[in-house]
C-alpha cells in the first residue's frame, strides 16, 4: 500500500515505481480456505455489532458471505 500512498501524495518516479512493484510480486496472497473463514468470522462479527441476538440469524450472515466469498 505504501506506493500506492506515495503516488496518490505526489508524483512517483519511475525507478521507484518499479523497485516498490518488484517488492509487491513477491509478497504473497493468503489460500482461498483461509480467506474465506477470515471472511466468515468477520461477517459473524458485524452482525453481532449490529444487533443481531438471534445466533440464526449471526449464521445466516456468515453462511451468505461464505457464498458470496
Amino acid at each position: 500500500m505504501l506506493p500506492i500512498d506515495r503516488a496518490e501524495n505526489s508524483r512517483l518516479d519511475r525507478d521507484v515505481a518499479d523497485r516498490e512493484s518488484d517488492v509487491m510480486v513477491v509478497l504473497t496472497a493468503i489460500p482461498p480456505g483461509v480467506f474465506t473463514v477470515v471472511c466468515v468470522t468477520g461477517a459473524g462479527a458485524v452482525a453481532v455489532g449490529f444487533g443481531a441476538a438471534d445466533p440464526l440469524a449471526v449464521l445466516v450472515a456468515a453462511v451468505s458471505t461464505a457464498v458470496g466469498g
